[in-house]
């Protein structure tokens, strides 16, 4: 079995649909976070039943987004482990179809369901920090009027902030997500 590549872009409204889960963007963090894991593994990570796990890995699989790495023996048993096939996951900016599409709208939902339960956890957390440079949690909604050059400065800017992303940080820092979106809304306009 080949390395991960650093890229992966998602083709087929299938597999923008697949990630149309906040439980299967939380497998692909935990996946992105520790490299290869069991089922097992993942599901401590999650905070769910291993059972609950399964059909979701197979979607996943399915499609192509996380394969098995290896197999391997803990006690009389003998457990796979998964990792993604690439380190990013990318929306493919050429697709226009009306499914394809749909699969983006329903996958963001998704994610923002995700964004949602991990901002509650982390609100509820004793050693939260909310301000300085070491803050852990924030929200912001910004509403900003763009011509062609800003919003060219912004989309540098974010560029620059996704590049910068490791997926697998030091030893000893925390894990934190950065949710981003940026929608056009005509609406405001009038």
């Amino acid at each position: 079995m080949s390395a991960p590549r650093d890229k992966m872009v998602l083709r087929s409204p299938e597999q923008v649909a697949a990630l149309g889960s906040p439980v299967r963007f939380r497998i692909v963090d935990i996946l992105a976070l520790r490299g290869a894991s069991s089922v097992r593994e993942i599901a401590v990570g999650a905070g769910c039943s291993v059972t609950s796990l399964y059909y979701h890995i197979r979607v996943l699989e399915k499609v192509g987004i996380l394969e098995e790495a290896a197999t391997r023996g803990t006690g009389r048993r003998m457990e796979k482990t998964y990792r993604l096939r690439a380190g990013k996951l990318v929306i493919d900016p050429k697709k226009r179809s009306v499914p394809y599409r749909r699969a983006m709208a329903d996958s963001c939902a998704a994610l923002l369901r995700r964004a949602e339960r991990d901002y509650r956890a982390a609100a509820s957390a004793t050693e939260v920090r909310l301000e300085g440079e070491e803050r852990d949690l924030m929200i912001r909604r910004l509403v900003l009027r763009l011509d062609s050059e800003g919003l060219a400065r912004l989309n540098r800017l974010l560029d620059r902030v996704s590049a910068h992303a490791g997926r697998r940080g030091g030893a000893g820092g925390a894990p934190v997500t950065l949710t981003i979106a940026m929608s056009r809304v005509p609406e405001l306009d009038r």
